[in-house]
């Protein structure tokens, strides 16, 4: 039996995201500029601070002196501050930002191509399918219904 390849275009109605297991963080991955989420090149900069043994304890002290939950270290200056490198020079993506410059969060990573495109697995969709002839199959058939009451009466 000979498989086909179908094209689907899908719209999406509500936000969706799905994540890769990767968490950025504020402290060694990005900072945020002029509405703009700039993602820092790790290798790029491990090396740099790899050449000035100094700077690594500070980087490390800076980033472990945590005041409670927060650490008022911001890693764009010491970048441009510490290291004497134009922060923008260690960027390797970028990406519009809604929110506070000052935002300190970890950021979830998505699950994308390698060319850099977001997509949805098959195995997501394939859940979502099924879960909507669950829900079809519960609201619209006797034995669905039935069962519905059995499960809450349980």
């Amino acid at each position: 039996m000979k498989q086909e390849n179908i094209k689907i275009k899908a719209t999406v109605l509500s936000p969706l995201a799905i994540g890769s297991g990767t968490i950025f963080s504020p402290y060694k991955d990005y900072f945020i500029s002029n509405k703009r989420i700039h993602f820092v090149d790790e290798n790029k900069l491990s090396r740099i601070i790899a050449e000035h043994p100094d700077l690594m304890d500070k980087f490390v002290e800076a980033v472990a002196n945590m005041e409670g939950n927060r650490s008022a270290f911001k890693l764009k200056s010491f970048i441009q501050n510490q290291l004497q490198y134009n922060p923008v020079d260690l960027v390797v993506r970028q990406v519009q930002f809604e929110g506070k410059d000052e935002s300190k969060l970890p950021i979830n990573g998505f699950i994308k191509t390698s060319a850099g495109s977001p997509y949805i697995p098959g195995s997501s969709l394939k859940g979502a399918i099924k879960t909507a002839l669950v829900y079809d199959d519960i609201e619209h058939t006797k034995s669905g219904k039935e069962w519905l009451s059995l499960f809450f009466s349980e």
